[in-house]
């Protein structure tokens, strides 16, 4: 159970680093600026 609960942990950690990567791209798109 706290072997699962951990993988699912990281699953949720590397969705959420690609979130903020592609809000984080679109936003360099829209507005053309560096970060």
């Amino acid at each position: 159970m706290y072997f699962y609960q951990n993988v699912l942990r990281k699953e949720i950690k590397i969705i959420f680093l690609i979130f903020k990567k592609r809000k984080k791209d679109r936003l360099k798109i829209s507005q053309s600026q560096n970060f």
